[in-house]
């Protein structure tokens, strides 16, 4: 699979940290889906019972929720795996899209501080945000990461070891 990371690397520069997007990315869009595929199933029911004709309705219906779910999914899994995140040894890369490419793209040196965003959910489930801010107005972030303290720590660390040099 094509990735802008490698393709984007300067001479000498290395990934040392590739984060990846938690899970939970999917949780409330497919709870989100499931409370409204209830209520559509429950507003049909209601509508069967009064009499009404609708079992062709139903199957087309059906058909439809179905096709929309599946579009639901393929569009998460191309979120979910496109987005890419890394730290190497000269800057901090986050590139989002697939069609149209957005990337936000920090020098290691300019980093003034790497922070945590975390809810209570994130740290139930370990995941959350890690944010950079920089000389300026610059800031960049990953987000919904897996482990956020840990990736911090070795982001921190590669920072002052670039800075000891």
């Amino acid at each position: 699979m094509f990735s802008y990371v490698q393709s984007t690397l300067q001479m000498d520069e290395e990934v040392l940290i590739m984060p990846r997007v938690h899970w939970i990315v999917f949780f409330d869009k497919y709870l989100n889906l499931s409370i409204l595929y209830t209520c559509f199933c429950l507003l049909m029911t209601k509508l069967a019972y009064a009499n009404f004709n609708v079992s062709d309705f139903f199957w087309r219906a059906e058909v439809f929720i179905s096709i929309l779910l599946a579009l639901r999914l393929f569009y998460m899994w191309m979120f979910y795996h496109l987005i890419e995140m890394a730290v190497t040894n000269y800057r901090a890369v986050c590139k989002k899209g697939v069609f149209s490419i957005k990337t936000d793209e920090l020098e290691l040196t300019t980093i003034e501080s790497v922070y945590v965003n975390q809810s209570f959910f994130g740290r139930v489930f370990h995941y959350g945000d890690v944010l950079f801010s920089s000389n300026g107005a610059s800031r960049l972030k990953f987000a919904t990461i897996y482990a956020p303290y840990e990736t911090k720590k070795m982001i921190e660390t590669i920072i002052l070891n670039k800075l000891k040099k």
